[in-house]
This record gives structure tokens, C-alpha cells and sequence, in this order.
């Protein structure tokens, strides 16, 4: 459900820039103020969802990592301290988000 809402989120957002990079906005009298405004309402919950996002990939990749064998001790301890702190980033951001 969440990773629905941040990929919505990051959607949204991109969505926007690329409305505000479009010369032809300012053809419509307020829609690049229309636009601007929404972009930069969005901005906050955009930096959130990345950062969730990079979170869950970082999240995937030690899992992936860690589900191929053939690691040592300790590079074992370094994917366990990665799936932790990206558990913990996501568990933050979610509240945020």
C-alpha cells in the first residue's frame, strides 16, 4: 500500500516538472502559476517517497545479495546492518509519508 502511494507520489511530481518544463504552459494565463504551486505543494512528499524508495531498493539489494551464498562472516554482518537500517529508514518514512 505504501509503495503504491510513493510511486503515486513520485509520479505526480514528475509529472509536474515536466508540465513546468514545457514552454507551451505559459501559453494558458494561470496554469503555470496552477502548476508551479502544485510542484512545489508536492515537494516535500517527493523528497519523502524518494528517499523511501531508495531506501526499499537498498532494502532489496542485500536480501538479494545475502540470498546468492557465498559470503563471508562479515560481509554477512554488513547486508544484516543494511536490510536493518533500510527496515528502519522505511519504518520512518512511512509515519512521514
Amino acid at each position: 500500500m505504501i509503495e503504491r502511494l510513493v510511486d503515486e507520489i513520485i509520479e505526480r511530481y514528475e509529472a509536474l516538472s515536466g508540465q513546468l518544463a514545457d514552454p507551451a504552459i505559459f501559453a494558458e494565463p494561470g496554469r503555470f502559476a496552477e502548476v508551479s504551486k502544485a510542484h512545489a505543494d508536492l515537494q516535500e512528499a517527493y523528497d519523502l517517497a524518494r528517499e523511501f524508495a531508495a531506501a526499499q531498493a537498498a532494502l532489496v539489494d542485500a536480501e538479494t545479495l545475502m540470498a546468492e551464498g557465498g559470503l563471508d562472516a562479515e560481509m554477512k554482518e554488513y547486508l544484516s546492518d543494511e536490510k536493518a537500517a533500510a527496515r528502519e529508514t522505511m519504518a520512518r518514512l512511512e509515519d512521514a509519508i
